[in-house]
C-alpha cells in the first residue's frame, strides 16, 4: 500500500520517528540503524515503509534502505517471528552481520540478539540461507556521534527497551551496565549493549 514517506522529522526516538507530510504526522517504528541514520536529518527525510496489519491495529514500519525493509520481510514471513522480533534482530545485530550470520550458520552471533534462541536461530538459518544471498552486500552504519551521560540520553534507551517488551525492571539494569561499559556511547550503540545484558 505504501512504498516511502517523505517530510520532515518532528520527533525521532530509537524506536520511532514521526514525519510530517503536509500537515499529517505519520509515527513509524523504526531499527537502530534506521535511527542512526536519520539523525540530522530534519528535512526532505524519507523513509521505505511496510504496513503490518491486524484486526484491530495498524502500524507503520519504516527503514532508511529498502535491504532492511527486505530482511524485515523476509523475518516476518517466519512462522513464530512477528515485527516486534523483527526489529530486536535488526537493531541488535544489524542487516550486514544478520546476512554473514545467516550464510555461515554462525547459531553464536544470532543467539547473541536478545530474544533469539537456539531452536529459533536454526530456523532463521534453514529459512533464509538461500533466500539471503538474493540481497546485494550494504552498508551498516552504527553512527559516529557521542555524548556525555545525560537523563534523556538514559530515558532514551530505556525507552526503547521497554517498547521493545522488556520489564522496567530488568531494562533499567541493563542501562546502568552499558553506561557503565561505555558511558560516551551514542544512544543506538548504547541500547544494542544494553539488550546484550538482557538474557
Amino acid at each position: 500500500m505504501y512504498e516511502c514517506i517523505s517530510g520532515k522529522i518532528i520527533e525521532l526516538k530509537p524506536t520511532h520517528v514521526v514525519i510530517d507530510v503536509q500537515g499529517v504526522g505519520y509515527f513509524i517504528n523504526i531499527s537502530l540503524t534506521t535511527f542512526s541514520e536519520l539523525q540530522g536529518k530534519e528535512k526532505n527525510c524519507s523513509v521505505y515503509v511496510h504496513l503490518v496489519v491486524r484486526e484491530d491495529d495498524l502500524r507503520l514500519y519504516g527503514f532508511s534502505e529498502k535491504e532492511e525493509r527486505q530482511i524485515f520481510r523476509l523475518l516476518i514471513s517466519i512462522s513464530g517471528i512477528g515485527p516486534r522480533v523483527a526489529m530486536t534482530v535488526l537493531s541488535g545485530i544489524g542487516v550486514e552481520k544478520f546476512k554473514e550470520a545467516v550464510s555461515s550458520a554462525n547459531l553464536v552471533a544470532l543467539t547473541s540478539i536478545s530474544g533469539i534462541g537456539k531452536k529459533t536461530a536454526e530456523r532463521l538459518i534453514i529459512e533464509l540461507r538461500e533466500k539471503i544471498g538474493e540481497f546485494c552486500p550494504g552498508t551498516i552504519d552504527a553512527g559516529s556521534a557521542s555524548g556525555v551521560i545525560t537523563s534523556e540520553k538514559s530515558e532514551d534507551v530505556l525507552s526503547a527497551l521497554i517498547a521493545l517488551g522488556y520489564k522496567r525492571a530488568e531494562a533499567s539494569k541493563a542501562v546502568n551496565k552499558a553506561f557503565e561499559s561505555n558511558p560516551d556511547g551514542p544512544v543506538e550503540i548504547l541500547i544494542r549493549e544494553a539488550l546484550n545484558y538482557i538474557k
